[in-house]
């Protein structure tokens, strides 16, 4: 005859991360520290890169986010058999934002140059509506304007490390 033993076993958390890493500035972020282990995780909180800031609990959350926050963030787990176990570190990425569209203007010459607020810095490019020419620079056009120029422009500002992009338009007539 045989007769059935439940074993339970034990292990440490295990760690998942669920939430979004790119956000918009000054708008709500939420990332959740999931935890699975045997016995269950009693201690549960965040660490920034430096190790200066703990956050207390398994909920990374800020009203609105701004530049500011920009780090690396841990998820940190214990339960009484097994000690602190990290999660994967987690980056906070804030999506470019273009504040700025300087245009001056001297005679026949024009200098249109696009500014964002990127942490990291942005590469920038800027696109013509009916050209395949892209112009991989914060400066769209320093020299004299002709008709060839007329058209309306679009500057896009990409994060480095996410991919994020922001753009502004900007039309060019020329009399």
């Amino acid at each position: 005859m045989f007769e059935f033993l439940n074993l339970p076993v034990e292990d440490g958390p295990q760690i998942s991360i669920i939430g979004n890493v790119d956000v918009l500035e000054n708008t709500p972020f939420n990332k959740t520290c999931n935890v699975s282990s045997n016995p269950l995780a009693h201690h549960v909180w965040w660490t920034r890169s430096d190790n200066a800031e703990v956050i207390d609990g398994p909920d990374l959350m800020f009203s609105a986010i701004t530049r500011t926050y920009t780090d690396n963030y841990t998820c940190h787990a214990e339960n009484i058999i097994f000690p602190s176990d990290n999660g994967p570190g987690n980056r906070i990425h804030i999506i470019p934002s273009i504040f700025n569209l300087n245009i001056t203007e001297k005679e026949d010459i024009i200098n249109i140059t696009c500014q964002a607020d990127c942490n990291p810095t942005c590469s920038y490019e800027w696109s013509k509506l009916t050209s395949p020419t892209i112009i991989e620079s914060a400066h769209l056009i320093d020299s004299e304007v002709d008709r060839v120029d007329a058209g309306n422009y679009t500057c896009s500002a990409k994060s480095k490390i996410s991919q994020n992009i922001s753009t502004i338009s900007v039309e060019i007539n020329v009399l």
